[in-house]
This record gives C-alpha cells, sequence and structure tokens, in this order.
C-alpha cells in the first residue's frame, strides 16, 4: 500500500517538471516596430495643375485667330488684331514680357515648335508648322496695321528655316475705306531664295473696284534685272515699265535705285 503510494507521488512529480520544461523553452515573438511606424501619417499633397499664362478671354482670340489664318482668310484675321489692338498689346508687353511667343490652340509658350502661330510682336504673327529656326513648309506671316485705313502686309508661301524659299507671294492690302481709283491691293509673286525674288516677277495692283493691273519682269537677289522690257528717259533719269495688258500704266524706277533690293519678303522671321 505504501509502495503505491510512492509511485502516484512521483508521477505526479513528474508531470509537474515535465510541463515546466515546455512552457520554459517557449519563447515570445515580438515584431519590432521601426521608426517610420512610429512617425505620425501626413496625407500626401494633392496635385496641381499648372498655372495658364493667358486668360480664357485671351485664348479665345488666339483660338478664332488661328482660325482665320488656317483659312487665309487674311482680312478677318488683320481686322481681329486692330479691332482688339489693345488686348494683343497688354498680351505682348503684360502677360508675355515683351517677347516673342508661340500658341499651340491651348497654351502660350517662349518655344516655336510644331503647328501654331508665333507673335514677334503684338501686331504681327506666323502661322504654320515650326521647327529650330522657324517656319518650315507652307505658311505665312501677317502684320496688321493701321494708317489714314486700316491694312495689312502679308508674305505667303514655302518656308525653310524661317526664311521664304520657293514658291511665294509678297504685299499689302487695304481691307476698308480706299476709294474707287486707289490702289487697294499690291502683290508681288513669284520664286524666292532666302527671302530674296530671283526669276519672273509678277507684280500686280487691284484698285477699289476690282481691276487688276500687271506687270511682269525679272529679279535677281532681290534686285530689278533691265532688260528691253524697260524704257529709259534721259530727261528723269527714270526706267519705265509698260503695263502687260494695253500698256497704258507705267511702273516707274529711279536710275539711281537700279542696285536696290527692293523685291524680297517684308516681314522677316527675326
Amino acid at each position: 500500500m505504501r509502495i503505491k503510494r510512492y509511485a502516484v507521488l512521483l508521477v505526479g512529480i513528474l508531470g509537474v517538471v515535465l510541463l515546466t520544461l515546455i512552457y520554459s523553452g517557449q519563447e515570445k515573438h515580438v515584431e519590432p516596430v521601426t521608426e517610420a511606424e512610429t512617425e505620425p501619417r501626413t496625407a500626401a499633397p494633392p496635385e496641381t495643375q499648372p498655372v495658364s499664362m493667358i486668360s480664357d478671354e485671351e485664348r479665345s482670340l488666339l483660338i478664332l485667330l488661328e482660325e482665320h489664318l488656317k483659312n487665309t482668310d487674311l482680312p478677318a484675321a488683320a481686322a481681329l488684331l486692330n479691332d482688339n489692338e489693345q488686348a494683343f498689346r497688354d498680351l505682348y508687353y503684360t502677360a508675355m514680357g515683351g517677347k516673342p511667343y508661340f500658341f499651340d490652340g491651348q497654351e502660350t509658350g517662349f518655344e516655336a515648335k510644331g503647328e501654331g502661330i508665333c507673335f514677334q510682336s503684338y501686331s504681327t504673327v506666323f502661322f504654320g508648322n515650326f521647327g529650330e529656326e522657324g517656319l518650315d513648309g507652307p505658311g505665312l506671316a501677317l502684320q496688321a496695321i493701321r494708317l489714314d485705313h486700316p491694312r495689312y502686309d502679308y508674305s505667303a508661301g514655302n518656308w525653310e528655316h524661317g526664311l521664304l524659299n520657293g514658291k511665294g507671294i509678297i504685299g499689302y492690302s487695304y481691307y476698308e475705306g480706299i476709294n474707287e481709283e486707289e490702289a487697294r491691293e499690291i502683290k508681288k509673286e513669284g520664286t524666292f531664295v532666302r527671302d530674296l525674288m530671283d526669276g519672273p516677277v509678277t507684280y500686280t495692283s487691284v484698285n477699289a473696284k476690282g481691276v487688276e493691273t500687271v506687270w511682269k519682269f525679272t529679279a535677281e537677289n532681290g534686285v530689278t534685272v533691265m532688260d528691253d522690257k524697260w524704257q529709259y528717259d534721259p530727261d528723269k533719269k527714270e526706267y519705265h515699265l509698260p503695263s502687260e495688258l494695253d500698256g497704258s500704266r507705267i511702273y516707274m524706277q529711279e536710275e539711281s535705285s537700279l542696285q536696290e533690293v527692293r523685291w524680297k519678303n517684308m516681314i522677316p522671321w527675326k
């Protein structure tokens, strides 16, 4: 009976020892806490949109101007510039700091690249496709002017590196206020080599009634070539060129101006 009690007691002691060993062998696993996790979290700043350099009203004017130029509606483009002269002045001198600027159809900038319009002054604008050196390919330049009557000067044709190069036409036109007998439009058409007319030139004058007078001659590097079409007047020291149809009208050039470079792009890129 005593032996049985000792056996029970021994089993109890061994059970306690075994449980103690089991619990003492288990380690608590504690996840490390990094410094970053202890810092307070702040919300990411919201994305900001770039601030436009122009107002909605100015953008509307530029979009309309580009549309007129794209449609080659030069009278409408010139009227828009002249009728809104103060707005275009403010845009050029205030918003753009008096620097040439480019408009791509939505926003303005100081780098002319791709298709759009580029202002060289508040009233002088170029339209077409722009590369690193200026207009490249078909394009035009327009300058709106207010003299006794509103008018515009223009240069249109093929451009290379900001220069008229190839077929082109230059001239000016009064789009309102001209008397019937006055010249409403003057245009000179031919081939340009680096902004200078070279080869056959067609010079046309159009009066307010739409009647055209045409002269044809030759230029070389922008200088008139005197050939047998021209008649010299020794008393006046002038050369006269009769008009093409009936010779009733004369284009005159003074002898002293024979070396003058007069047949050239009058709206250069820079």
